[in-house]
């Protein structure tokens, strides 16, 4: 007796779904991958409508998955998206395959609020169609304190030129008249002393005109120097190095030189 033919399934029905069970094999392997992934990631198709997110993505944006797959990317989160000099990036990714890297967004968001999000996104080959992997980093924190940083070296340089500018005044003051080099050095580095006193002081942000003068005449010999008490005068943080370079300069160069040489080698 001859086997019908009827009564078996057809090499081609057999090969489609099979072809079928792999592709959603495939499917739930890849969503597992993306859903696993700590980044947050958001994938489209070329008409800028999102085909999948991960749960990274979802908290990123404050987002569900379910209200946001099938929907315009540009849509999201009431317009937040759509950003005009991204648009014409991600339409550079599918026509022209290039590739975003570090776009980044700072703006008050819907749900998050004020945040800096980088933006890179690239062109994949999906299934069967052109798609595009969108890769969302959160860099509000790093941005803030990049900023800071910066702030401080512009604050650290501006501060080292104003006391370049000082030590540089300080040579120019100084007379080389009548003196060796040995007293001309003596000299700067008996200003420069000054100049660190009153430097120190001003950490203190406010010190009174007497404490002043102690720090300036501590460096000599108490025989020689006569200090009368005086009513109490505060001077603020602004005019400690004006007032130290002054006085330093009304008091006689010998008087200086002889006593702040003698501590310096001791």
């Amino acid at each position: 007796m001859k086997p019908s033919h009827e009564c078996l399934p057809s090499t081609r029905h057999v090969d489609r779904r099979a072809t079928t069970r792999l592709l959603r094999s495939e499917l739930v392997e890849a969503q597992a991958i993306i859903d696993n992934l700590d980044m947050a990631v958001a994938v489209l198709d070329t008409r800028f409508y999102i085909i999948n997110v991960n749960h990274s993505f979802c908290s990123t944006v404050k987002c569900e998955s379910a209200d946001t797959i099938g929907n315009s990317f540009f849509a999201l989160g009431n317009g937040q998206w759509d950003i005009a000099e991204l648009k014409e990036l991600l339409s550079d990714v599918i026509t022209k395959a290039k590739v975003v890297v570090g776009f980044a967004v700072t703006k008050a968001f819907h749900q998050i609020g004020q945040r800096t999000i980088m933006v890179s996104a690239r062109r994949i080959r999906g299934a069967d169609r052109m798609e595009i992997l969108m890769r969302f980093e959160d860099i509000t924190e790093r941005a803030r304190v990049t900023a800071e940083l910066q702030i401080l070296y512009q604050e650290a340089s501006h501060r080292a030129r104003n006391e370049l500018v000082v030590v540089h005044a300080l040579a120019n003051h100084i007379l080389t008249k009548g003196k060796s080099a040995t007293q001309y050095r003596q000299a700067f580095l008996n200003h420069l002393d000054a100049l660190l006193a009153a430097q120190d002081l001003s950490q203190h942000f406010e010190t009174d005109f007497a404490d002043l003068i102690d720090r300036i005449l501590k460096p000599i010999d108490s025989a020689r120097v006569h200090r009368s008490s005086c009513p109490p005068a505060p001077i603020c943080k602004e005019q400690l190095l004006p007032l130290t370079l002054i006085f330093h300069d009304e008091l006689p160069p010998d008087f200086l030189d002889t006593d702040l040489s003698n501590r310096r080698h001791s």
